[in-house]
């Protein structure tokens, strides 16, 4: 029939819509989204998969009276991938963890965070936490992505000299809106999915601040027929 040139035969809507989810590669399914660890199983009926995947951003390292050099957290990687679902029945699926923040008028590194992995298929490093002193923390690298890989993006540092305090920014995420670029207080953490945490601050006797945390990772699964 679908050869047929005739102009007294009419397709039915059934046989329109298949054609027209032949031609598209298949329409919208479901789609799972993972903000901790677990398994994916695909919905019946599944023929491809398009993966994100975000790995954990840095906590951001803290500044003392004796040490005022700091660095912000580092950013984690993210990658996507098109994949053929009928290849596996499920797939392990691991979601990093913010590197945690430090305590305010502590000189101490913040931690690291997690990385994300969609099986061996898909893989996103966690960003390095920032450092207590000069330097600059690494973001994730990604890998497995045969759509898109985008590096996390390095934490930057800050230091009080002269009574001016320089603040170093959170390393941004793809998608996410980053860090803010100032001093940490109450809730400066990573931005989500992925962001670093901005660097804490001692600006005084009187004034000084706690950094903020890495932001969490995240894996997100749109499911075709």
């Amino acid at each position: 029939m679908i050869h047929s040139d005739s102009e007294t035969l009419a397709a039915t809507p059934k046989a329109v819509k298949a054609i027209a989810d032949t031609l598209s590669g298949g329409r919208l399914l479901n789609i799972q989204s993972f903000t901790r660890s677990g398994t994916y199983t695909p919905t019946p009926g599944t023929q491809k998969i398009r993966v994100k995947c975000w790995g954990a951003g840095g906590g951001g390292a803290g500044m003392s009276k004796q040490n005022r050099d700091s660095v912000s957290g580092a950013a984690g990687a993210y990658a996507e991938a098109l994949l053929d679902a009928t290849l596996f029945s499920s797939v392990s699926v691991e979601v990093g963890t913010g590197g945690a923040a430090s305590a305010d008028s502590v000189s101490q590194d913040g931690g690291d965070g997690g990385g994300s992995y969609f099986g061996a298929h898909v893989t996103c490093e966690g960003g390095s936490g920032g450092i207590a002193g000069q330097g600059l923390a690494k973001g994730g690298e990604p890998a497995g992505g045969n759509v898109m890989m985008v590096f996390g993006q390095s934490g930057q540092g800050g230091t009080y000299a002269s009574g001016f305090l320089i603040n170093g920014v959170g390393g941004a995420s793809f998608g996410g809106y980053n860090a803010l670029p100032h001093v940490s207080k109450r809730v400066d953490d990573g931005s989500f999915p992925g962001g670093g945490g901005a660097m804490g601050s001692y600006v005084d006797e009187n004034t000084h601040y706690a950094s903020g945390k890495g932001g969490d990772g995240l894996i997100i699964v749109e499911e075709y027929s």
